[in-house]
């Protein structure tokens, strides 16, 4: 993974992973930035201000995550497991998977709406899978909506 100076357009870092990467997001609570590791089924922690890797953590019950999306008020990463087909919920400041939810095939990009508390994971079958935050730690299917 490659750290840009986008002042300079140069790379100032490079860190290795010894696993493909799935999409990076920023917490904007936390101030760091965390990465899908697929085929370890690890979240990385990197903090920004010092390009440090600060360690990378299992995601139990989730085989090759892919997309990512955050909600920082709560410290959660909504996590796209396309070899368990489910959305995983991760917690950020414990490290640990708290909620699997069935997804339908081809699960590929995730959005979170914090003023709705609803999770969106656009699937490759022809569904947007429709997720609600009950609270931090509960979470339910809403719908898979065919598109």
């Amino acid at each position: 993974m490659a750290i840009v100076d986008v002042d300079k357009d140069e790379i100032v870092k490079t860190l290795e992973f010894k696993s493909e990467t799935g999409m990076p997001q920023y917490d904007s609570v936390s101030r760091k930035i965390y990465v899908n590791l697929r085929n370890a089924n690890e979240v990385a922690e990197i903090d920004p201000a010092t390009d440090a890797l600060l360690g990378s953590y299992p995601v139990d019950g989730c085989r090759y995550n892919h997309g990512m999306a955050v909600d920082s008020e709560h410290h959660r990463a909504f996590l796209l497991c396309n070899g368990t087909r489910t959305l995983t919920v991760f917690a950020l400041d414990t490290h640990k998977a708290i909620a699997h939810l069935p997804l339908p095939a081809g699960a590929d990009v995730v959005k979170f709406d914090p003023g709705l508390g609803r999770i969106y994971a656009a699937c490759s079958s022809g569904f947007i899978a429709v997720f609600q935050a009950l609270d931090a730690d509960h979470y339910r299917k809403l719908e898979d909506f065919a598109v």
